[in-house]
């Protein structure tokens, strides 16, 4: 299953930093997978859709210098939105349909486990779950 999710066009996918196919590879008591192959493709969906999108702020440093003269196109503005292709914001269209689909009490560690690639016990954290 890895191999044909490696063709695919997206962010790259290392499953040693995702705990969401870490719970995909657990079995529970019955041999069963923790969570499902559905579950576990929506949730990948779900973390590229977020990527694409472009939710996080940037981590890495300008070089460019500050701009002090006319305001060009690709200047900083605070419609950041205008500036967005339209597959990511199709992406966020689709992230947004998925924490509206689950609710407040799931969309956090939807947020947590697919979006941040955080554990489960740190979303528990986080979100101060017993």
């Amino acid at each position: 299953m890895a191999k044909a999710r490696r063709s695919e066009k997206g962010p790259a996918f290392n499953e040693n930093e995702s705990p969401l196919y870490r719970l995909f590879s657990r079995k529970d008591s019955h041999g069963k997978p923790v969570i499902s192959e559905f579950q576990f493709a929506a949730g990948e969906r779900l973390r590229a859709d977020y990527e694409r999108a472009h939710f996080a702020a940037p981590i890495t440093s300008s070089w460019e210098g500050e701009r002090t003269s006319g305001r060009g196109i690709g200047t900083i503005s605070d419609n950041r939105i205008a500036a967005l292709s339209d597959d990511a914001i199709d992406a966020r269209r689709r992230v947004h349909n998925a924490f509206d689909a689950v609710g407040p009490e799931l969309s956090g560690v939807l947020y947590y486990m697919c979006c941040l690639a955080g554990g489960l016990e740190q979303a528990e954290r986080m979100l101060h779950l017993p």
